[in-house]
């Protein structure tokens, strides 16, 4: 993966089902994949669809505005 390929700005808890293959994404803060074509995300903190401002998460949610954003 080039770190053109890197997506960067999303909150370190943002979690994919992909984040738990090690072959498929060695490092859990970074994103080389497109998060859309994962289907489904979740809170790393509060294990849930609604993270700990009881906002949802999404790809395009869980930035910086957040409250509760965690940079990586």
């Amino acid at each position: 993966m080039s770190k053109s390929d890197v997506k960067t700005g999303f909150c370190r808890y943002l979690r994919t089902r992909l984040m738990h293959l090690p072959d498929m994404e060695p490092d859990p803060h970074t994103y080389g994949f497109d998060l859309s074509e994962v289907g489904h995300v979740w809170c790393d903190k509060t294990m849930r669809v609604i993270g700990p401002d009881d906002g949802l998460v999404a790809e395009e949610k869980c930035g910086p505005d957040r409250v509760c954003f965690q940079g990586s």
